[in-house]
């Protein structure tokens, strides 16, 4: 050893050196008295216990293999000075063999004796589905075992869904949405069972909260929708996308804890969660992240700025794909930035421990099996590493640590993390225009959330709007463009002479001049006498007068109104009806609705034999 004063790379000025020691290594000893024996009363686990013969170990690998197979893969890696291991996630009704030995970075010892354990008979079908309301689902169950199977069954299962026990086959369209539990049951020939519960995460898809009615414009013209004001997703309160060295990954966040997702969003909106570290990552259990990045290659780390600690939150449950804050052991209330997904149903443990963990949000369906699981299936090591704190650089440990190589290498390499390269919000939902029933007479475009409509010529459109959850999951809902014309717009489209094309002129001779044309689809070209028909109505012992006549939807700037008289003096009239009513008024007694008008009949409820003789008039009013 010697002494410099400058910098390492180009000192100034060094020592000479000491004098010379000599140390010899340690040698790592094998474990012994390895065993392997499957636990009983679950067929995805398996106990380990071995003794512990050296004390230079970092912790102790367990390799497996399935019988008859040629090469072992290591699976588990335990702590310093442990002597036991319970490891989950093994398939049911299988035979290992097993083989275990100390490892301190890249030194390791020999390996033990190779043992064997089978585990008990179960299902090996997933144990966590996600469905969709209103959306037909089907879910396959399996065993496997060393006795064949007799009898399986699903009980309590959710509306809308049965189950097949001659196929195994749970299926059916679910109406209502929530978390479910449903429990399985599998009966073998040596008399064994194995009773599981089937996580189903029914979702809602977007809902569709406040319904467009019809959109009227003016060719030449556009308006304009706000489509988040009729779609939600509900439930939600936003939603935050990392983008990972491995993939993207969606996170719902959820409405009833304000106090944890303003947190979240704070180290969100601030960038903190660029480039930091998925640190931990138990098999089977959660994958955990959000609180240190790399300081200097290899192996220095340091912690993310912390905004401080926030209030406990419990209440949602630590369930499969969910996302919950981490925090010190016997603190409740210590959560900062670090948080982790659980990759199992973990309610009967975190959701009271140390005052329940916060569940804030929930993962998307694609981005959970996508990237969220490949992340947590990623080889694991435990490492010596140092973390820089203000005082200097101080010794730490980084156990179940995910890293992007297998078998993961036995010294730090801090480029083979996997980390989150970036954090932003994104909306809860994304819209598309899926059909167009007429373009030429209105086109339309989705940007980002909004819809602008642009009218073209006289008509109707029926659009198609979709909005897509990040989920997967969507609710489409039509809308009804009309676009209308003025009276002067209808009188150049009829190529009508000047002297010809005002509301009173009858460039036809028929006995409709042009207003009552355009009001009544007529052409002013052409003697067709196109006016409303009149009838009279028989109800039960009474009679009435009708008037039925075409209410003109394309038509812009006219009203309609329907006046009676038992005489034709002029001051004798009086109205029955005017379009501003509407079509929902007692003497409106048929309305037959069709693209570019409305087919409605008057009834005069002063019918006959009261009254010897009626008289009816249809005006058109042409707003200036």
């Amino acid at each position: 050893i010697r002494a410099f004063s400058g910098f390492l790379a180009n000192p100034t000025a060094l020592s000479a050196y000491s004098n010379i020691a000599a140390a010899t290594t340690a040698v790592l000893a094998a474990p012994s008295n390895f065993t392997a024996v499957a636990v009983p009363s679950s067929p995805y686990l398996v106990s380990f216990s071995w003794s512990d013969n050296t004390v230079a170990e970092f912790g102790y690998e367990i390799e497996f293999r399935k019988q008859g197979g040629s090469d072992f893969t290591r699976r588990f890696l335990t702590g310093k000075n442990d002597t036991s291991a319970v490891i989950s996630e093994w398939e049911p009704g299988t035979n290992y063999e097993f083989r275990i030995r100390a490892a301190n970075g890249n030194q390791v010892s020999d390996y033990s004796a190779v043992v064997s354990a089978t585990t008990r008979n179960g299902f090996s079908s997933p144990r966590y589905s996600p469905a969709t309301v209103g959306s037909a689902f089907s879910f396959q169950l399996a065993t496997l075992s060393q006795s064949p199977r007799v009898s399986w069954s699903a009980s309590s299962l959710p509306a809308g869904l049965v189950f097949d026990s001659q196929t195994g086959i749970i299926s059916g369209t679910p109406s209502t949405a929530g978390v479910f539990f449903i429990p399985l049951t599998a009966t073998f020939a040596d008399a064994s069972t194995h009773p599981v519960n089937l996580e189903l995460r029914i979702l809602a898809p977007p809902e569709i909260t406040s319904p467009f009615p019809p959109q009227t414009l003016l060719p030449g013209t556009s308006t304009t929708l706000a489509l988040g004001s009729s779609f939600s997703s509900p439930g939600n309160h936003s939603a935050v996308r990392l983008t990972t060295s491995k993939g993207n990954i969606d996170i719902l966040l959820a409405t009833t804890t304000p106090l944890t997702v303003a947190n979240f969003l704070g180290y969100v909106s601030r960038g903190d969660y660029t480039d930091v570290l998925f640190h931990r990552a138990p098999l089977g259990f959660v994958l955990q992240g959000g609180g240190f990045r790399s300081f200097a290659a290899p192996d220095v780390f340091q912690r993310i700025p912390s905004a401080g600690t926030i209030l406990n939150e419990p209440g949602i449950s630590n369930l499969t794909g969910t996302i919950a804050m981490a925090k010190v052991g016997g603190d409740p209330n210590s959560a900062t930035s670090e948080f982790f997904f659980n990759l199992q149903n973990n309610a009967a443990n975190l959701d009271f421990q140390n005052g329940g963990f916060t569940v804030f949000g929930r993962v998307s369906v694609p981005t959970f099996s996508g990237t969220v699981t490949p992340l947590s299936g990623l080889d694991r090591y435990n490492y010596a590493v140092g973390l820089n704190t203000p005082t200097g650089v101080v010794a730490s440990n980084f156990t179940d640590l995910p890293m992007d190589q297998s078998p993961a290498p036995t010294v730090m390499d801090s480029s083979k993390i996997p980390k989150i390269l970036a954090a932003s919000p994104v909306p809860l939902l994304s819209y598309t225009l899926t059909s167009n029933s007429d373009p030429a007479v209105a086109t339309a475009m989705v940007q980002g959330a909004e819809l602008q409509i642009n009218g073209l010529t006289a008509g109707t459109t029926l659009l198609t709007v979709t909005a897509t959850d990040l989920d997967g999951n969507s609710r489409s809902q039509v809308i009804s463009v009309q676009v209308q014309q003025t009276f002067a717009q209808w009188a150049a489209s009829k190529q009508l002479p000047n002297g010809q094309n005002g509301p009173s002129d009858n460039p036809d001779q028929d006995s409709l001049p042009n207003l009552l044309e355009f009001a009544f689809f007529g052409n002013p070209s052409v003697n067709d006498v196109a006016s409303p028909t009149a009838s009279l109505a028989v109800d039960g012992a009474s009679r009435f007068f009708e008037i039925t006549f075409p209410v003109n939807k394309l038509a812009a700037g006219i009203s309609y109104r329907v006046e009676a008289s038992p005489s034709l003096n002029a001051a004798s009239w009086s109205t029955l009806w005017t379009s501003t009513q509407g079509f929902a008024v007692p003497v409106v007694t048929a309305t037959v609705d069709q693209p570019d008008r409305t087919m409605v009949t008057i009834r005069d409820p002063a019918g006959p034999p009261g009254t010897p003789r009626r008289f009816l008039r249809l005006a058109v009013t042409r707003a200036p």
